[in-house]
């Protein structure tokens, strides 16, 4: 069952399988607070999935002394460099940014396959290895496990061209069913980033 919330989004009923949106505040790491994003409403999961998606959000991340945390909520991202990475063996400033994921597994580890789709090309890779190169598409494994119930997923960007825009939906499937979608919006200054 869906109604309207007061922000314009969709609130889905919370049933097992079923994915709920809604705008609320939970304490996050270190007891701050942040108000929580929320995914798509079109990733509604069918009953007997075994996989409640209960809360989701976006933004640029740090590293705190209790892990790490979403300090600037949103999916639409200005890229300023807020720390440096290792990219392709390299050390490089780059923008962290991520989500948290809060989830009910009913004790279960699960495997989602997820699918970014981009409307520009881009370089994917890890600290060690370029995986693929100037492509609009980029597939990987994300590992829910049944014994947490929240999943931190800290990723990273470099500088791209001054002035470009880069669209992205990810789509999260489980056993070919999708479960999770959300989009995010990367901007690059026209002008030169400093590090930070």
């Amino acid at each position: 069952m869906a109604r309207e919330h007061p922000t314009g989004l969709r609130t889905v009923s919370r049933l097992p399988g079923m994915f709920k949106c809604a705008w609320r505040r939970r304490f996050w790491l270190a007891a701050a607070i942040a108000l929580q994003g929320c995914a798509s409403p079109h990733s509604v999961a069918p009953d007997g999935i075994g996989l409640e998606i209960i809360s989701f959000s976006q933004g640029k991340m740090r590293r705190e002394s209790a892990g790490w945390a979403i300090y600037k909520s949103g999916a639409d991202l200005t890229y300023t460099a807020n720390g440096r990475c290792v990219y392709n063996q390299r050390r490089i400033p780059c923008m962290w940014h991520g989500f948290i994921l809060e989830y009910e597994s009913y004790g279960r580890d699960l495997e989602l396959r997820c699918a970014i789709t981009s409307d520009s090309p881009s370089d994917y890779g890890n600290p060690n290895e370029i995986r693929r190169k100037e492509t609009t598409t980029y597939e990987y494994t994300l590992y829910l496990r049944g014994s947490k119930n929240i999943h931190i997923q800290p990723q990273y960007s470099g500088a791209g061209s001054p002035g470009s825009v880069s669209n992205e939906e990810t789509v999260c499937s489980l056993d070919e069913v999708p479960v999770l979608k959300f989009s995010e919006t990367l901007r690059h200054p026209a002008t030169k980033d400093n590090d930070s």
